[in-house]
């Protein structure tokens, strides 16, 4: 990967998230890019979504979807603090 690439998009909106949202957005993306695009994605049910899942499903050769594993009190690192005795 050439890191020289990298870029941060994203988008603002009013009202509740979506994935009508989601997807407006990765289709701008696809027209903004014409390189293959890696997107990391966390655990939202919109990311999830079955629509969404068809939708990189059918641009698997310009997109490629990566989810954040869930967050586990274990591996927090906020419920990791130890504590003084």
């Amino acid at each position: 990967m050439d890191m020289r690439k990298l870029s941060l998009n994203f988008t603002l909106f009013k009202g509740r998230f979506a994935t009508e949202q989601l997807l407006e957005f990765l289709e701008r993306l696809l027209r903004q890019h014409q390189e293959k695009i890696v997107l990391i994605l966390d655990g939202h049910p919109v990311h999830r979504s079955k629509a969404v899942g068809d939708w990189g499903t059918a641009h698997a050769d310009r997109l490629e979807l990566h989810f954040l594993p869930p967050r586990t009190p274990r591996t927090s690192t906020r419920t990791s603090r130890s504590t003084p005795t």
